[in-house]
């Protein structure tokens, strides 16, 4: 049962006592925890290889990865959150990250605008900004959420209108109600905001 509750099989407690006695129970807490151990080390390796990247500056191999639409996902998210170092550090331009943001994969395109949310200097190039912006009406809803959180760190005064627009669309999802409210709070002067309010 500690096995069980160590790796929170919260269904299989749940239900303890009719699987206690199965001769497949203990195969199955064998296998559960042989893979998260194996895929914890993978994720240690990608991020200390991603990170090693950044160390040396190899910047073109980075560049690459997130670029190829053939390249596994995780392995364009890692290269992704590499170059976002880069970005932060300044020791990158952003046309990689501007092709991401049209990614036909939404959590490329998601993680590509936290990234610029988390170097707001990057969006003070008007064509960043406006690529944000359009994003806020992205049928992904993740996207959306990132597109606003970066908007209202950047400080992007031109989104004010499509903030509002998606405040009224998305109104009814509380997660992204709180992106807009944080975004707004970024975005537009507050004798603004006080006269959409009123």
């Amino acid at each position: 049962r500690r096995r069980a509750e160590a790796l929170r099989l919260h269904g299989l407690l749940a239900h303890w006592n009719q699987a206690v006695h199965g001769a497949w129970l203990p195969p199955l807490l064998d296998w559960e925890e042989a893979e998260r151990s194996r895929r914890s080390m993978e994720r240690r390796v990608r991020r200390a290889a991603h990170l090693e990247m950044v160390k040396r500056a190899a910047w073109p191999p980075l560049q690459k990865v997130p670029a190829d639409a053939e390249a596994p996902e995780l392995a364009r998210l890692h290269a992704l959150w590499g170059l976002g170092i880069g970005l932060r550090r300044g020791a990158l331009a952003t046309p990689t990250v501007q092709a991401l943001l049209k990614d036909p994969q939404p959590l490329l395109r998601a993680q590509a605008c936290k990234m610029l949310g988390d170097a707001p200097a990057a969006v003070a190039n008007d064509t960043l900004g406006k690529a944000l912006v359009a994003l806020l009406t992205d049928p992904e809803a993740s996207v959306r959420l990132q597109a606003a959180l970066a908007l209202g760190k950047a400080r992007v005064a031109t989104a004010l209108p499509a903030l509002l627009a998606m405040a009224a669309k998305d109104a009814a999802d509380p997660t992204l109600r709180h992106a807009v409210a944080f975004a707004l709070a970024g975005c537009g002067p507050p004798q603004e905001l006080e006269a959409v309010a009123s």
